[in-house]
């Protein structure tokens, strides 16, 4: 069974290349047993299983589909940051039972978002800025004691989906020493502001997932009140269009409004977004779950 972490093994605070050979070997050598609901329940309480749903927050919901299981958002950040990502706030998150990817979702009130930039999406635009904003997120990583991680390339460029009103998109970062990992971001619009879900894997992986993506937000729906077609007149209307919502909404906002000294906190929160998986499953399971191979 392929695991993320056979190929992400020097993760965001792996910065010893002896470390990370001793993962990779790790991970390579010793095969595990997908984990059971029971497993993860003992560790991360807020777990549903398959055919439950899950609560994003108290704005969504999702299904939980086979081979998969749910996490509340105390329990998505205490596995994110095992993972060796900087601390950071989530909502929920689905995971595959044999660790093949995750995906978070984060809640962002940023209020109504109008998608009149879905056709002036420049793609290479909008990438020569995430590359810009990469010294700085970069200088917070570093301060934090963590490896670095650059944008590479898109692997998915922008797309809007009139229909759902989601906006899609893939990058590919590279750690510093060359490991890659793709984010898979599609952002859900809603009527007082967007969910992030972010599909995070082995960026070889990205085109055999889409449709296990595809397949896990059909069971995805904001709950009443909340869906971007209930928009009334006098609701909160965001600072950003779809193109600021891509380059972080927050950190567009403040350069628009001229507010450079928030620069640096905003590209700490982007730094913060980028994640990858790269400390061995091998050993986050042994610490949470203790050791079991398959037979």
């Amino acid at each position: 069974m392929k695991r993320i972490a056979k190929y992400l093994t020097a993760s965001l605070v792996i910065s010893s290349s002896a470390f990370a050979q001793e993962a990779a070997e790790a991970a390579k050598s010793e095969e595990l047993a997908p984990l059971t609901i029971e497993e993860v329940k003992a560790n991360f309480p807020s777990v549903k299983a398959p055919g439950e749903i899950g609560e994003i927050g108290t704005h969504a919901q999702i299904k939980v589909n086979e081979n998969q299981f749910f996490l509340g958002g105390s329990d998505t950040a205490k596995l994110m940051t095992s993972y060796g990502n900087l601390p950071a706030k989530y909502d929920g998150a689905i995971v595959a039972n044999d660790e093949a990817y995750i995906i978070t979702f984060l809640f962002n009130d940023s209020g109504y978002i109008k998608d009149d930039e879905k056709e002036e999406l420049d793609a290479d635009e909008l990438l020569a800025q995430f590359k810009e904003g990469d010294i700085e997120g970069n200088k917070q990583r570093k301060a934090a004691g963590l490896d670095t991680l650059t944008t590479v390339r898109w692997a998915f460029e922008p797309k809007y989906n009139e229909k759902t009103n989601n906006l899609e998109s893939a990058l590919i970062l590279q750690s510093g020493d060359g490991t890659q990992t793709v984010n898979h971001t599609i952002q859900l619009l809603g009527r007082k502001g967007y969910i992030d879900a972010m599909l995070i894997c082995d960026p070889n992986q990205l085109e055999a997932l889409r449709p296990t993506l595809d397949q896990t937000l059909a069971g995805f729906e904001y709950s009443a009140g909340n869906k971007y077609s209930e928009f009334k007149e006098g609701d909160k209307i965001a600072e950003y269009g779809l193109k600021g919502l891509l380059l972080g909404g927050g950190l567009f906002a403040a350069s628009k409004l001229g507010l450079l000294g928030l620069l640096g906190k905003f590209w700490k929160a982007i730094a913060a977004g980028f994640v990858a998986l790269g400390v061995s499953i091998v050993k986050i399971k042994n610490k949470f779950f203790g050791s079991k191979q398959s037979s």
